[in-house]
């Protein structure tokens, strides 16, 4: 489900971080989408999101995706957090940010 030029690496021990360059907010949550469809059984995932502009360092960009990250798993299983600045706002106001796997 990713492309060529994303990347993946564990970020702690069931946690993972996804580099998706050139890709927004949206089609972020988009690829999280398609992700949800093909993890195993029962198991679900919450996700931090987070879209740079090139102009943030690296620990704030991280500490922006953990924010999102923890206010995703405040708030249910299966959502996607996206962190505007220092505020987060929910990825989708359709779905509550819900990642449903189909």
């Amino acid at each position: 489900e990713l492309r060529e030029d994303d990347q993946i690496a564990r970020y702690g021990g069931e946690e993972f971080a996804l580099l998706l360059n050139g890709c927004d907010a949206a089609q972020a949550r988009a690829m999280l989408q398609r992700l949800s469809k093909v993890i195993p059984l029962q198991q679900t995932f919450s996700a931090g999101i987070v879209q740079c502009d090139g102009a943030e360092n690296a620990n704030e960009v991280v500490a922006f995706a953990e924010r999102a990250l923890r206010q995703a798993k405040a708030t249910g299983r299966r959502r996607a957090v996206i962190a505007d600045s220092a505020a987060l706002v929910a990825a989708s106001a359709e779905s509550g940010g819900k990642i449903e796997p189909r």
